[in-house]
């Protein structure tokens, strides 16, 4: 009985946090020139590097937000890309992002 609620009250801390640490912004980028989708990229946003496959997944606070993008295919020299955008963070915010 004891072991049972030592869970529930650890699933109880536990599912407050997880919840609150998933991403609510999901970014795709678009190569503004071709159209095609950009994708297994670095993305640096103000001096923070992520590596994308298919979509950047965040957690931001809701209201207007602007990023500035630059994304670097580690496979060539120099920088592939860079782009700029303004949207609105929701509950699920789905954007994507026309970079040059």
């Amino acid at each position: 009985m004891n072991k049972i609620l030592l869970c529930s009250l650890v699933l109880l801390v536990l599912i407050p946090f997880v919840a609150a640490e998933s991403p609510n912004v999901f970014l795709t980028f678009q190569d503004v020139s071709t159209g095609t989708p950009v994708s297994e990229i670095f993305v640096t946003i103000d001096d923070t590097n992520y590596f994308v496959e298919d979509s950047l997944k965040l957690r931001l606070p809701q209201g207007e937000t602007t990023l500035s993008f630059i994304l670097n295919d580690a496979g060539t020299q120099g920088v592939d890309f860079y782009g700029v955008t303004t949207f609105t963070v929701d509950t699920n915010t789905i954007e994507t992002v026309r970079v040059f």
